[in-house]
């Protein structure tokens, strides 16, 4: 199977837009919701869900793949592809906070459930707003869509498209319950944020990416019919998303405004998918490369950022805007050191376990 170059593209811009949000807003700069740097901020992950979705509808949901899809090996894969960097950028928070409880004086008010929760994932099934990690509730909630993605492999091998349709379906009302009953107006994004996190409210767009992959075929490389008109379609949708009329923070997870600018991400996405297979041959480099670290990204530019602005306010009397701006080139340095000897060791060691064990099963099976 070709790589899905397209899907790596935007995987790697939205990590990169979710960073460069997060280091305005703590560098006191806080991206207005009109603005795109805004609604990437919350809807970057929403992005990230889809291409999720999509992602492993391309990877086993195949014709040949359907008739050897193993759940011990997707599990094992799943495992050692979030699992290990998870628990080091959760170990390293946990110390830099305890770090700056001593400095400060200040309690750490962490519990020793919250710690089991968390390294467990298990905090994404009974407390999704209790994650320790800034961003770990994303994580947790991709952990909830993984652990119910063999379920829809088997709704889908024996009743097809419809059964992954009829979920969609499901889940789309009950993200229209969230965006109006749930989610309250009068009140503030963070007030609501409890709700707002719960994977529930999100599946829609992990389900979303299944449906794009499974209807959707992306053009041929090989043909170049179709493509202007694409990326003219592309460039409209994305401006329409930009351009949005979005009044407060609120409005964003919010009724008709939620609603809306789900549909245009969406649309936006599928038309990303028809283009999967081809590459922006002077831009294919540096985008390629930000999809592999995107996961390093999301994950250690808060910890990069706080202890940038930590140590250069104290020590050299830096502005926090300074130490966030060198936090970029930084972020993107250390998530490849981490995707160089964690990721990539941690994919092949899952690898080798899963061909061990999954083969070592089909032989007992077989005598």
């Amino acid at each position: 199977m070709s790589r899905a170059y397209y899907l790596d593209y935007l995987r790697g811009l939205m990590a990169l837009s979710i960073m460069l949000y997060h280091y305005s807003s703590w560098a006191g700069y806080t991206p207005g919701p009109e603005s795109l740097l805004g609604k990437l901020g919350v809807y970057g992950v929403e992005v990230f869900y889809i291409l999720s979705g999509a992602s492993l509808a391309l990877v086993y949901f195949s014709r040949e793949r359907l008739e050897k899809f193993s759940v011990v090996d997707f599990c094992l894969k799943r495992i050692f592809r979030i699992i290990p960097l998870f628990w080091v950028c959760l170990t390293t928070m946990l110390f830099l906070k305890l770090v700056e409880s001593k400095i400060t004086s200040q309690p750490l008010d962490i519990s020793v459930t919250e710690i089991f929760l968390n390294y467990t994932m298990l905090f994404s099934f009974f407390s999704p707003a209790d994650y320790i990690l800034i961003g770990g509730w994303s994580i947790g909630n991709e952990v909830v869509f993984y652990v119910l993605f063999p379920i829809l492999f088997l709704g889908l091998k024996k009743f097809g498209l419809r059964s992954i349709f009829a979920l969609f379906s499901i889940s789309f009302g009950v993200g229209l319950l969230f965006s109006y009953k749930i989610v309250t107006i009068d009140a503030t994004m963070l007030d609501n944020w409890r709700d707002y996190v719960n994977p529930v409210n999100h599946i829609l767009y992990f389900l979303s990416g299944i449906l794009i992959a499974l209807s959707i075929k992306p053009l041929d490389t090989n043909e170049n019919k179709g493509v202007n008109f694409i990326v003219l379609v592309l460039v409209i949708i994305g401006f329409a998303f930009w351009l949005y009329p979005v009044k407060a923070d609120i409005n964003l997870i919010h009724g008709l405004d939620r609603l809306c600018l789900t549909i245009l991400i969406l649309v936006f996405v599928s038309l990303f998918f028809k283009l999967a297979y081809f590459k922006i041959s002077y831009l294919h480099g540096p985008l390629s490369m930000l999809g592999e670290l995107c996961y390093g990204i999301y994950l250690i530019h808060p910890i990069v950022g706080f202890s940038i602005a930590f140590l250069t306010e104290r020590l050299l009397g830096w502005s926090v805007v300074y130490a966030y701006f060198i936090s970029v080139p930084i972020t993107i340095i250390l998530a490849y050191i981490v995707h160089r000897f964690i990721e990539i060791e941690f994919i092949n060691l899952g690898k080798i376990v899963s061909s061990r064990l999954v083969g070592s099963r089909l032989k007992s099976v077989n005598k």
